[in-house]
Parts: C-alpha cells; structure tokens; sequence
C-alpha cells in the first residue's frame, strides 16, 4: 500500500447550542501528493473542518484518517512532526515578545526529539521566510508586523523544516494582494519539489488562478457538505456547484466575484 492522503467518512459536527451541523460530509477522499484548495462563503464550516480534519475538533460521528492516522484517537500526537498548521490570525496571539525567526521557530523547535538543536531551528526557520520572500522579517518583533507580515511569518512557522502537510486557514487574507501571486506560487513549489501535501482555505482564488496551479490542484467547493471536488479550474467552470455553494450571493456573477476576493 501507498502512503495515505485524507479520508473523511460520514463526518457530522455541530457546536453546543446550535440547530444544524456546522460540517456534515459524506466522504472526503485524497491520495498523496495533493494540493487541495477548499471555497464556500463564510459560516461554509471551512474552519471546522480543517479543526475536525487535525484533531482540534471531535466530530458527534463519523471517522477521518489524515496521512494514515486517526487524529482523534492519539494520532494527533503522531501527527505533530508531520504537519504545519496556520490558524486564521485573530486566533493568534500578537502581543508574544518574539522575532519572527522565533516565531518561524517554534513548531520546528517544540516537534524535535531531545536534544533539541535551537541551531538547527532558526536556519530551518530562516529558510522557510526566504522561500516566502520576507527574509528581512527575521528579526523584526512579532508585536511589530503588520497583519499581513504576522499572516506570512505563521505560514513560515508552519512550512519550516519541509513537514509532510500544510493546513491553512485562510494564509493569504490580509497579504497585499500583489505578494499573494508569489506565495500562493512558493507553496506550488513546496509540493512539486518537496512532497509538501497542502490543504488551503481562502476567499481569494485569484492567487490559486494561475498556472500550472489552476490546472493541476484540487478545488472542493463547500457549505457545510462537498458540494463537488475536482480540479480548480474545472470546478470554477462549473456554475450549477457555484451558484448552490453561494446560495447568498445574487446570481453567478456575485458568487464569482465573491471567490475572487470582492464584495
């Protein structure tokens, strides 16, 4: 057998106090290696779906297994070394007293086996923010950055010392616009030359729009289910999935304004 990607089978979630499930997915199966980008509005249940699919989340039923393991059955332990995660930013704490080659460090540091080797960590974690081209971040006081800045040193974080998988809660939502095309293509790279399997969420598209990326990773389409899974750029050509995953939207043309970071 091949080395496992995601299967999620018959997940269902839904937070205390609420009526409906937040997530309830029949099946979500991807084989290794993979470049998955998951769209839907906001309240789509993206967020708890990356929580559900780690292991911050136990689902009310239903099972997943991520790179062979089961995260809520003591895999997530298993997992830790394996598997950079990137939190939406205002879950993050800004005021830490860190640099951000320290903050880059951290998940790399924490991961190692004794003895641990700061060494080792800050020139893997320097690495990581010049593959995403803010090097001259490095000593600059996490408290400091900006929010795209404090975005791109978290996607350091967790990129740093090449894990098996990236998740990534909205990475890119409040970098400049102009800097997402280089990241979203430094992520691209990450898979193809290193085996990086990477799972995206993001209200942009537009930076995941250009080639080969748009022709060769996953786009899945999500509110509260799978609406449809294929390649990104064959799911954008789909109106019927669009229109049913954007119900709020006005028509085709708010929906894909909506996925191309408008209004």
């Amino acid at each position: 057998m091949g080395e496992e990607g995601v299967l999620v089978e018959g997940l269902y979630y839904r937070y205390p106090g609420s009526a409906e499930a937040a997530v309830a997915v029949d099946r979500l199966d991807v084989d290794p290696p993979f470049f998955l980008v998951i769209l839907g509005p906001n309240g789509a249940g993206k967020t708890t779906l990356l929580k559900l699919l780690i292991g911050l989340l136990r689902p009310e039923r239903g099972r997943v297994r991520i790179l062979g393991v089961d995260p809520h059955n003591g895999g997530l332990r298993r997992l830790a070394g394996s598997l950079g995660y990137v939190p939406q930013l205002q879950r993050v704490n800004t005021n830490i007293p860190l640099r951000g080659w320290e903050v880059a460090a951290m998940r790399l540091y924490l991961t190692q086996r004794p003895p641990r080797s700061l060494r080792r960590s800050r020139r893997e974690a320097l690495e990581a923010l010049e593959i995403l081209g803010v090097g001259y971040l490095a000593d600059k006081p996490f408290s400091e950055m900006s929010g795209g800045e404090r975005q791109l040193t978290l996607l350091a974080r967790a990129i740093a010392g090449s894990p098996r998988l990236l998740v990534a809660d909205e990475p890119l939502g409040m970098v400049d616009p102009r800097r997402r095309l280089n990241v979203a293509r430094s992520l691209w790279r990450l898979h193809v030359e290193r085996g990086l399997n990477v799972i995206v969420t993001t209200h942009d598209i537009t930076p995941f729009l250009q080639e080969p990326i748009a022709s060769r990773a996953l786009g899945a389409l999500m509110n509260r289910r799978i609406i449809r899974l294929t390649i990104l750029s064959d799911l954008l050509a789909d109106r019927a999935a669009i229109e049913e995953a954007f119900k709020e939207y006005s028509g085709l043309g708010g929906a894909l304004a909506s996925l191309r970071g408008g209004a």
